[in-house]
């Protein structure tokens, strides 16, 4: 390049930006091998590693196993382990990276994942502040993802990563509606209380598919070179990432309230006296 050759102008609010998935913190997948991996290796990147593979492993197990059920339980807890220690290796990383949009999309799954969690907690005082704390939280995280969404359409739009910017911006408004949606389910429940019965479960239910979705996809999709050889197999990489928002609608339906629907249909065998 010449020396009279004006700088490139980095695109502001670049580091605001997501790759291929929310915790891809090692850089552009493209072109990369194991080795590249390891040399980028730090002890937090590898606990965040460790921890999202905890989190597939053991939200797969949940998400097929029984509901309710032991399996369902261990495998449960064990996925809300590895999604926390994911998203403070996640946090930690990006904070010192410069990468923002994986500390927010860190918060974005250790809210959903906690939220989960207390649908099914006993009610108590601690946990009624907890939620508020949570609830607090929600709508300006949705109004940040919401931000970069806008920022990445009009100001950053060079593409990152290899990911174009309108596929970050997309990204950043799916999350923004993933939190909208969790923050109106909270003001909900802070005005009519914890909801019984299938509306209960089906609350517990999408937050953790969503949560899971993350682990997933940032596995399959952001660090390819880390799945085995046998799942590389296209297109079982995406279907094993989009599996969790695939059965989403599968359990949903499943839980749903049956209640009302028998209340609306009209009985039919009543006899009246001759």
């Amino acid at each position: 390049m010449a020396s009279g050759a004006p700088a490139p102008v980095r695109a502001p609010l670049a580091t605001l930006s997501r790759r291929s998935s929310p915790f891809d913190c090692a850089g552009s997948r493209r072109g990369r091998t194991v080795a590249d991996m390891k040399s980028h290796l730090t002890p937090m990147l590898a606990v965040h590693i460790a921890g999202g593979v905890l989190a597939v492993i053991a939200g797969y197990g949940a998400l097929l196993a029984r509901k309710g059920g032991t399996l369902h339980r261990r495998a449960g807890w064990a996925f809300v382990a590895g999604m926390l220690v994911m998203a403070l290796g996640a946090t930690i990383v990006g904070i010192d990276r410069g990468k923002y949009g994986n500390v927010l999309a860190a918060v974005l799954v250790t809210y959903l994942v906690a939220t989960a969690v207390t649908t099914f907690l006993p009610d108590a005082p601690r946990i009624a502040r907890l939620n508020a704390a949570l609830r607090i939280a929600a709508l300006p995280l949705a109004l940040a993802f919401v931000a970069g969404g806008v920022a990445r359409l009009t100001i950053a739009t060079e593409s990152e990563g290899g990911v174009p910017a309108r596929s970050i911006a997309v990204a950043s408004f799916l999350n923004a509606l993933v939190m909208l949606l969790g923050w109106w389910g909270d003001v909900r429940v802070a005005r009519r209380g914890m909801p019984r019965g299938p509306a209960r479960v089906r609350r517990h239910l999408w937050r953790m598919c969503f949560a899971t979705f993350v682990a997933s996809g940032s596995f399959f999709l952001g660090q390819p070179q880390a799945v085995p050889a046998l799942l590389r197999v296209k297109p079982v990489p995406t279907v094993l990432a989009l599996l969790p928002l695939l059965l989403m609608p599968v359990y949903l339906w499943r839980y749903r309230d049956r209640r009302r629907r028998a209340a609306a249909a009209p009985t039919t065998d009543i006899r009246l006296p001759a």
